[in-house]
Order: structure tokens, then C-alpha cells, then sequence
């Protein structure tokens, strides 16, 4: 009898170990899925020539009075890298919405970034939203993707991201 009780004791400690270990496994290859994506993300807009289209959007689109005809307001110089910027942070919008990225990763690589190019490019969205005849025609992941970094303090990410680092260095 108390054979079969330290066997039972023994088979569940053995159990919950390689559950746990399981668990670490699975969460280690979600975490590594991410790297490959968002490096190529931290490659792209690490280049001065990215740097330059935002820079360049950003600040040539407050010198621009008119937004009734939405992006097509925009002279083409400006037009072309608001695009490419706004499209940019479009596509890391969605890989976060389908898990694709890691949320805090992404809100602590883009935060002051996409908020800036949002609040500059903002009124010439809603512009082109009106002409296209729907609110929901036009960079829509992009503004909940600000929404969400908004609502978020700079600082609770570091802490969080604080606090994977060093739960990740103990395994």
C-alpha cells in the first residue's frame, strides 16, 4: 500500500515537471516565432532612407491647409512617403492584431513613432475615409493599433518587459 502511494506521489510530481517543461517549451518557440518578423520590422525602419519618408510626412503634412481630397491632398512628394510610412505601421498593426508580434515588443518598438505619424497624418485619414464614402475604408487597423499604444504608459512596458527579461534568464 504505501508502495502504490509514493509510486502515485512519484508518477504526478513527474507529470507537473514535464507539464511545466512543456509549457516553457511551447511559450519559448511562440516567443521565438515573433524575432524573425519583427526584426525585419526593426531592420526596415532603421534605414535613414525610412527615417527620411517619415521625418519628411510628418512634418510637410502640417504645412498642408487643405484635406478635402484626403491623401490625394497631399503634394506627391509627401503623399508618396505617407503611404509607405502610414503602410508600414498598417502592416505591424495587423501582425499584433493576429498575434503575429508581440504586443508589448511592438508597443515599446513603435510608440513614440506611430503616435506621432498617426496625430500628423490623422486629419488626412479621416479625409480620405469621407471620400471613399466609409469610416472603415482606410488605415483603420493603424488607429486602433494607436489607441491601444496610447492607452498604454511607457513605462508599464519597460516593467513588463523588465520582468520577461528576467524571467527568461532564469530558465
Amino acid at each position: 500500500m504505501l508502495f502504490n502511494i509514493v509510486n502515485l506521489v512519484m508518477s504526478s510530481m513527474a507529470l507537473a515537471a514535464t507539464s511545466l517543461l512543456a509549457f516553457r517549451q511551447a511559450r519559448l518557440m511562440r516567443q521565438g516565432n515573433h524575432m524573425p518578423v519583427l526584426l525585419e520590422f526593426f531592420k526596415e525602419s532603421g534605414t535613414s532612407e525610412f527615417l527620411n519618408k517619415e521625418r519628411r510626412a510628418c512634418m510637410e503634412a502640417s504645412t498642408v491647409s487643405d484635406t478635402q481630397g484626403g491623401f490625394a491632398s497631399l503634394p506627391e512628394f509627401i503623399r508618396d512617403d505617407a503611404y509607405d510610412v502610414c503602410m508600414f505601421y498598417q502592416r505591424l498593426a495587423y501582425l499584433v492584431a493576429w498575434g503575429m508580434i508581440d504586443r508589448e515588443l511592438a508597443i515599446v518598438f513603435s510608440h513614440y513613432r506611430v503616435t506621432t505619424t498617426w496625430h500628423a497624418m490623422k486629419r488626412f485619414v479621416e479625409a480620405e475615409r469621407r471620400r471613399r464614402g466609409s469610416e472603415y475604408s482606410f488605415l483603420n487597423q493603424l488607429e486602433e493599433f494607436v489607441e491601444m499604444v496610447e492607452a498604454q504608459q511607457p513605462s508599464d512596458i519597460h516593467s513588463a518587459m523588465r520582468r520577461r527579461n528576467r524571467r527568461m534568464h532564469r530558465l
